[in-house]
Order: structure tokens, then sequence, then C-alpha cells
């Protein structure tokens, strides 16, 4: 608008000075020459100082229309203009540290656990278990027997030696075997049930020390309607020091036996050998029902639902939706955005390269000590299975927790940090 007003007025000016100086140079000798040359002067004198008050007012009313302009536009920016915080001498020591912020929802759900398939040696390769340890010289009082003297792993000894056990009473036959469940005990995110097999074979016994099993683990409804997309679950175990037709195994069986509910234990493979003879496999049917109570059994997880914390990477912003402190390590899963696979700002970085640049920087700490990722896991980068809301989602594996009682959980990245517990 300002413009327009300017032109207008531009134009005028110089259709005046056009005339005056046509007048001018046209005719300069027409005021002395005329004999009525003082009327005619002393009107172009008053004409020419009207033009001048004009020309003032002219001059005014622009300064005006563009004083005004710069003024509301000068407002309009800052309206959106956030103002520059006060000069303040350095930040101390204290509060170089990141800010903790504290999430608004610290609710615990109970997350399934997906079991993988562990394969066991290869062919013709033999397990040594010399590690063995039993529970002879066991402090702990209590135990029975059976729980007291099995051979088992030195953390697999310590949890029952704290009292993260339950005993179990089952048997269940098939042909030469026999399957006795001892106890279950570990960890909640990873169970171990502690298994006796009797073999009623003189001469197998004889000849073979050795001994690995294969069963699933699985609740009713999976067992029943998804078992194709299990693994079975398989170790090794030892012939008894006393009892040449008793063998020690202790199975790791997946988070299903920690889940409080029936699940199907199915034994469906024996195989025994031993450094002399060559393995010798038998198909069996070793199956029951058996129900583990979590609380009593299992050497306590911290679960933690974080809701989506974010965190802002050179490339893209990471969100925390689950923590899990475990006795054996510490999972973080991070899901980001489907459309961030492809931003400007990662250079032609994988997204694995760029959420492993991330997760280098992130530093959990528990209970005051800290830990960084796991320099041996490579984690996997995975695709949400809802397609109207594709996201990917990935674990980072962090070092085991031993503490019983998880009293302080904070994640940190670079200036920002988020207390979970």
């Amino acid at each position: 608008m300002s413009k327009k007003v300017k032109f207008s007025f531009d134009l005028v000016i110089s259709d005046e000075k056009k005339e005056m100086a046509t007048n001018e140079t046209t005719n300069p000798q027409m005021l002395v020459e005329r004999p009525d040359n003082i009327t005619a002067l002393a009107s172009l004198a008053r004409a020419r100082r009207k033009r001048k008050f004009i020309l003032g007012l002219v001059i005014i009313g622009i300064l005006l229309v563009g004083l005004g302009g710069y003024g509301i536009a000068h407002k309009g920016k800052t309206d959106k203009v956030i103002e520059a915080p006060p000069q303040v001498e350095g930040p101390t020591q204290e509060e170089q540290k990141p800010q903790i912020q504290e999430p608004v929802d610290d609710e615990i759900p109970t997350v399934e656990i997906i079991d993988t398939q562990d394969k066991g040696l290869l062919e013709g390769d033999m397990v040594e278990l010399s590690d063995l340890v039993n529970g002879e010289s066991s402090p702990c009082e209590g135990l029975s027997e059976r729980i007291n003297l099995f051979p088992t792993y030195p953390e697999i000894r310590n949890f029952i030696e704290n009292g993260f056990y339950y005993e179990l009473d089952k048997v269940v036959e098939d042909g030469i075997f026999k399957l006795e469940f001892v106890a279950a005990t570990g960890v909640a995110n990873n169970p171990q049930l502690l298994l006796n097999i009797y073999v009623d074979d003189e001469e197998l016994v004889a000849q073979n020390d050795k001994i690995e099993v294969f069963a699933y683990c699985l609740d009713k409804e999976t067992y029943d309607t998804s078992i194709r997309n299990y693994g079975q679950w398989n170790a090794y175990g030892v012939q008894d020091e006393y009892d040449s037709h008793l063998y020690h195994v202790t199975l790791p069986s997946g988070s299903f036996l920690a889940g409080e509910t029936w699940v199907v234990f199915d034994m469906t493979k024996i195989r025994m050998g031993s450094r002399e003879t060559e393995w010798k496999e038998f198909q069996v049917g070793l199956k029951e029902m058996i129900r583990v109570p979590r609380q009593i059994a299992f050497f306590p997880t911290c679960g933690i639902d974080t809701d989506g914390l974010e965190f802002v990477s050179d490339t893209k912003t990471y969100k925390l939706y689950w923590t899990e402190v475990a006795y054996d390590d510490t999972d973080l899963v991070f899901f980001f955005d489907y459309e961030d696979v492809y931003n400007e700002n990662a250079n032609g970085a994988t997204e694995w390269e760029q959420f492993n640049d991330f997760i280098q920087e992130v530093t959990l700490e528990v209970n005051g000590v800290e830990y960084k990722v796991d320099p041996n896991a490579r984690p996997y980068i995975n695709m949400s299975d809802d397609r109207d809301n594709l996201y990917y989602y990935v674990y980072a594996t962090f070092p085991g927790v031993k503490d019983l009682y998880i009293e302080s959980v904070i994640v940190k990245y670079r200036d920002i940090a988020y207390r979970l517990r």
C-alpha cells in the first residue's frame, strides 16, 4: 500500500518539475520583457510557495506512512521471536550435569518375550561340564537332598542358595527313559529346569557318560496352534557320580515357564554319547503339564514401560519404550519412525550404522553404577507388522545387574537424562 502512495506522489511532483523546467527553458526572458511582469512575478512566486508547501506536506505524509508500515511489520516479527535470556554467570559444575526428567507414567506391564531356538553343538563335538558344582557344602538350610546335591552351574547354584527355586514333583516315562522334574530356578527372563533322566539300559549307560536333550516349553494355546514358529530348547547333561543310570540336566526353558500359567513341556529327543562312542539318538514322547510360581522360583527382573521417551540424534529421533533390567543382561527397546529411514541427514549411513552411532553414546545408570552397551552385541532392527502404522524397533543389550533390589534407573544421552525409577 505504501508503494502505491509513493508512486502517485512522485508522479505529481515530477509533472510539476517538468512544467517548471519547460517554462523556464522555452521562454527564459518572459518575465523580464513583458510590461506586466511584476504581477506575473508575484503570481509565480505565490505559485512556487504553494508548490513548496504542498511538496512539504507530501514528504511528511510519505514519512508518516513509511514509519507506520515499518512499525506494523516490526510488531509482526517481534510477536514470533523468543527473547534472549538475560546474561548470567557460567554454570557451576552441578548445573552442567544432564537434566533429569521424570516420566509421567511409571507402570510396569507384562511383556511377552519370544523364545528363539538355541542350536546345540555340531555332530561329533563333545561338551565338557567340568565347571558344574553341587551343594555338598552348601550353607543354605531347608534344601532337600535332591536339590542340594544337584550338579549345576555356579550362577544357578547361587540362585538356589539365595532361595530362588521351586521344587517340582512330576515324573513321566517313555520306554527306557524316565524323566523327573526336580525344580525350576534361574531368572524370570531366562528360566531353568533342573531335570533328572533315568536310563534303564545297562549297556547304554556303561558306554555313554554324556547326554543331550531337546524339548518344547510353551503355553497350551501356543503349543496347539503355533508350535511351528518355535524351536526346541536343548542342553547337555552329565552322568551321576554314583548312579550310572542317572543323568542330570540343567535346561533353559523360555519365558512361558515364568508366565505363572500351565505350560506344556514336551521332550522329543534324547542323544547319548561319549568320547569313545558316536552319538546315539532316540525319539521320545516325555510330555507333562507344569506350572511354576514366578515370584518364588526366579530371581526377579525389573521391567519399566516408558511410553516413548525421546532422544534426538544427529539423524533421527529414537523413542525408548521398554527397559528390562535383569541378572544376565539388560534390554532397552527403542522405536523410530518409518519415514526416518530416508532422513537426508544420514549421509548414506545405513539404519544400523545410525543406530550404532547413537547407542554408543547412551549410558544406563542402575543404583548409581553406569553401564554402556554390550560391545559384542549387534542389535537387529525389526519392522512392525501393522502396515497402517509402520515403525522400526530394536533391542539394545546392556550388561546384567546382579542387585536384587533395583532402586534407581536412569538413561542418559548427551545433555538429556530420564529417571525411569
